[in-house]
């Protein structure tokens, strides 16, 4: 690991990462250097091989066998309201997403061929998957690995990635992965194909959304209904727009599977893994449980009472809730 994350001098929460360079802060007119640099930047990965950009991500991945970088989030991770465990967890899903294996297998079923990505592909009709250019994301603070998540799926379709990160999260994640994946780069000789072409800060401005309507090509933007309305009112329709706005997520059981695993533990640990997961404050994490078909008044109390169970003997301990969220539960079950 290097220095950077000894040096006491650079608080990595509020630092930026600009192409390759830490830096403490952004300062006003800033904005205008790191988009207009990205625009001579934005295709500097359409040559790059698909097969180079996975081998660093992959190597990243590995780098995390090592528990000493969990205790390094845990340490350094803004008090988000999520215990080690759900926070380890998260990691591991990210990870998951990210190995090679699964990175090949998910972009063959996205876009058909993976070679699509490096050459122009078919016998009478030529394709190729070709890059929007500069796309910059705009993440929500509710789950730490989102910008991640959105900043590596940028990467593997080669475009050149700005994230903004939530103040609330904080930059410390997001740099430690770029340290890594300097790391991964000298270790593959393969220094700066992702590094380079990768800016992240915090810093908010009423600037911002000048460049993204005169720079950037694509907006991905993770939030809240407000968030996702501000920018589809904002952003010019000439841009791509992808939003992930709030959404509720749901499990859907049919009568005869809940007869078949109506005495099965693994069952009821499932349903309890979705529902548990990200503590409820992601859009994953499923709130209601829609029953299609009859069953008889015993079966379902033993439905509910054997879920009731799993639910509470779930491995990972929910934190305390802060007080504003105290507060949105009383006033929910006062309305109620």
């Amino acid at each position: 690991m290097r220095d950077i994350f000894t040096d006491q001098k650079i608080n990595l929460n509020k630092a930026n990462y600009i192409f390759g360079e830490t830096i403490s802060d952004i300062l006003e007119g800033d904005l205008k250097y790191i988009f207009s640099l990205a625009y001579t930047k934005r295709n500097n990965l359409v040559d790059v091989k698909i097969e180079d950009l996975l081998m660093v991500i992959d190597k990243v991945c590995s780098y995390w066998n090592d528990y000493s970088l969990y205790e390094l989030v845990f340490k350094n991770l803004p008090d988000l309201g999520f215990s080690s465990k759900m926070i380890e967890l998260a990691i591991n899903e990210l990870i998951k997403l990210f190995t090679y294996e699964n990175m090949v297998k998910r972009i063959n079923l996205e876009i058909g061929d993976i070679e699509l990505l490096d050459s122009w592909k078919g016998d009478n009709i030529k394709l190729r998957v070709f890059p929007l250019g500069i796309l910059v994301h705009i993440t929500a603070g509710n789950v730490f690995v989102s910008a991640i998540d959105s900043l590596l799926n940028g990467v593997i379709t080669k475009n050149l990635n700005i994230v903004k990160t939530s103040s609330k999260v904080g930059n410390f994640f997001a740099i430690l992965w770029m340290e890594l994946i300097k790391q991964a780069e000298k270790e593959l000789k393969l220094e700066g194909i992702i590094s380079n072409n990768v800016a992240i800060f915090s810093y908010r401005s009423e600037e911002l959304l000048d460049y993204l309507n005169k720079y950037a090509d694509g907006i991905v933007v993770w939030g809240s209904y407000d968030t996702v309305k501000y920018f589809r009112n904002s952003i010019n329709p000439t841009k791509k727009l992808v939003d992930f706005g709030p959404k509720y997520s749901i499990s859907v059981l049919d009568n005869q599977t809940v007869l078949e695993n109506i005495d099965n533990p693994e069952f009821y640990n499932s349903l309890a893994w979705d529902i548990c997961l990200w503590e409820q404050r992601a859009c994953s994490s499923v709130q209601t449980i829609y029953i299609i078909g009859n069953l008889n008044k015993k079966i379902m109390k033993k439905f509910l009472k054997d879920l009731s169970e799993s639910l509470n003997d779930f491995p990972i301990q929910q934190s305390e809730l802060s007080f504003d969220d105290y507060t949105e539960i009383f006033k929910y079950e006062e309305i109620s």
